[in-house]
């Protein structure tokens, strides 16, 4: 999950410190948000366990995920963004699996 969020936050240029903290900021949220979205697109994690690993409600960090992917669906960028997590954690996973 660290691997996941920490990848995020590089790819949105943020610090995984301010993705982890207790504030609300914008940036943070859709960092959350977008691990979350990953962690379970591409990894099998539950929403569930990424609100745990953040330390946030089970209910909130769905409603957010849903959100995101709403934007996904309208915004190309977005979509573009979310792809570009996932082949990012798709070259991770195959040099740990090749190493």
């Amino acid at each position: 999950m660290e691997r996941v969020a920490r990848d995020v936050a590089r790819r949105l240029n943020i610090g995984l410190a301010e993705v982890s903290s207790p504030g609300r900021s914008r940036a943070a949220s859709q960092a959350r948000a977008l691990t979350a979205w990953a962690g379970r697109e591409a990894g099998n994690v539950s929403i569930a366990r990424t609100a745990k690993y953040f330390g946030r409600d089970t209910s909130t960090m769905a409603r957010n995920v849903a959100r995101l992917e709403a934007r996904m669906r309208r915004e190309k960028g977005m979509r573009k963004l979310g792809g570009e997590i996932l082949k990012l954690l798709d070259a991770l996973r195959n040099t740990i699996i090749h190493d």
